[in-house]
């Protein structure tokens, strides 16, 4: 339910599995309006398929629509762009017709720290009203606001096989580390279910690391349901709010990091999450303890704050 009567959210979120899910617990709320692909998009897909120049009058006509169609005449529009794909929209007339003709704010959202530097974020943060990110120091260094990762919980039907620790990534730098913890902890008596993805190894087990190309996102849900403990593994030269934490709170497990940025979030408890820096040092007890849950902490990482927290900054 909205607690702010007088606004309202579009949000450009785009296609992918993690996406998707993250925001929706927001999908049935009459205040919010989830676009996966705009009409915008749309269009240039078409133009890039039959390798035709776009018209620009064609996305005038096509950014008066938006507007008469998601911005409301009485009641203030934030328009937010969640990561670096969208902006191009403000190459657009679509952000200036709003802006001109509806009480709207253009609210930026960016997930990927890399892309964050990478796409030169920064250079457009006088075209936003507001500028989110997932690291605090990136935050700092720019003058814009943090906000760490939601998340939404998903049913899937899928069943995977009980297992202590579950781990799925991407090598991304942290392959021997990844085969150390599998060692150690299955050396401690603990089942582990460890994936490697994106892998050039694709379709083998290498010393007890499954690699594959990709897991479907049900399935993945599947194995997070299954097991006692996420295993979170922070990349090299990332220090930002994990995924893992998130849907350790939002699935009720346990999260295993190397990742001390959980120490500043507001829902760390150490039952609930366990920080270690060598494979060798991590806690039996942890893993085989029972998970006190702590239900308050998931409007912690719930969309639904993220909303609140947008609407009060614009009030």
């Amino acid at each position: 339910m909205n607690k702010h009567g007088d606004c309202r959210l579009i949000a450009f979120i785009g296609k992918t599995d993690y996406v998707q899910t993250a925001y929706a617990d927001l999908k049935e709320r009459k205040d919010v309006n989830l676009i996966g692909l705009s009409c915008f998009e749309i269009y240039r897909n078409i133009c890039d398929r039959f390798h035709i120049k776009p018209v620009h009058f064609v996305y005038y006509l096509l950014s008066v629509y938006f507007v008469l169609r998601y911005c409301s005449s009485n009641k203030r529009t934030v328009i937010l762009l969640h990561g670096v794909n969208y902006l191009w929209l403000f190459d657009l007339p679509f952000i200036n017709i709003a802006k001109k003709t509806r009480d709207v704010k253009i609210v930026g959202y960016f997930w990927d720290v890399i892309d964050f530097v990478k796409y030169s974020v920064p250079d457009f943060q006088s075209r936003f009203d507001l500028v989110f990110t997932i690291d605090d120091q990136l935050a700092d260094k720019y003058g814009c606001e943090y906000y760490p990762i939601f998340y939404s919980k998903e049913e899937t039907e899928l069943f995977s096989e009980a297992c202590d620790v579950f781990f799925c990534g991407e090598d991304g730098g942290r392959l021997e580390l990844i085969e150390k913890l599998y060692s150690v902890l299955t050396d401690k008596g603990f089942k582990c279910d460890f994936y490697c993805s994106k892998s050039i190894y694709n379709g083998k087990t290498i010393n007890g690391i499954k690699h594959i190309n990709q897991m479907p996102h049900p399935l993945y849900i599947s194995h997070i349901k299954a097991c006692k403990v996420i295993l979170d593994i922070v990349k090299p030269g990332v220090s930002c709010c994990s995924l893992r934490f998130c849907e350790g709170v939002i699935y009720d497990k346990k999260v295993l990091t190397n990742n001390s940025s959980i120490y500043k979030q507001s829902f760390y408890n150490n039952n609930q999450f366990c920080v270690f820096e060598k494979a060798e040092s991590i806690d039996k007890d942890f893993i085989q303890k029972e998970l006190i849950v702590r239900k308050s902490n998931k409007y912690e990482v719930s969309p639904k704050r993220f909303v609140d927290v947008v609407y009060e900054r614009l009030i």
